[in-house]
């Protein structure tokens, strides 16, 4: 009878740590399978601050060419400003000279009209002179 009993013992005994063994196995694989997942959750989250980080620096860079642009732009609006300004002085001083011109051109009519004058005048001298004998 003891026998018996001592074989159950180990029987169970046997039996439990089989039981005990399959936990183990099954704990361990659980904890492997979350480690895999940690690792793949930091790896992603690595990933995923370098994307981050990338962005910025995109970012970054759109800003500082919009700054140049925003530069440029203010140094052509005052480049056209400056030629505006030129264009008008150009504008005044084209409008002398034309002023200037048909000033020039009425003055030549006139002195054209008295070179006639003065022709015709000649003209009458001559005849007159004509007129005398010495």
């Amino acid at each position: 009878m003891v026998a018996d009993e001592v074989r159950t013992l180990a029987q169970r005994t046997q039996e439990s740590t089989e039981e005990i063994n399959s936990m183990i196995h099954k704990l361990q694989s659980g904890a492997k399978d979350a480690v895999s997942a940690m690792d793949e959750g930091i790896e992603t989250a690595r990933s995923s601050v370098e994307e981050a980080d990338k962005a910025g620096e995109s970012l970054q860079n759109i800003t500082n060419a919009i700054g140049i642009i925003t530069d440029l732009s203010i140094q052509v609006a005052t480049a056209t400003e400056e030629q505006s300004s030129v264009v008008e002085e150009l504008n005044s001083h084209i409008l002398n000279i034309k002023n200037m011109s048909d000033n020039t051109a009425n003055e030549s009519k006139n002195v054209n009209i008295q070179c006639h004058n003065l022709n015709e005048s000649a003209a009458i001298l001559n005849k007159m002179i004509g007129n005398f004998k010495v």
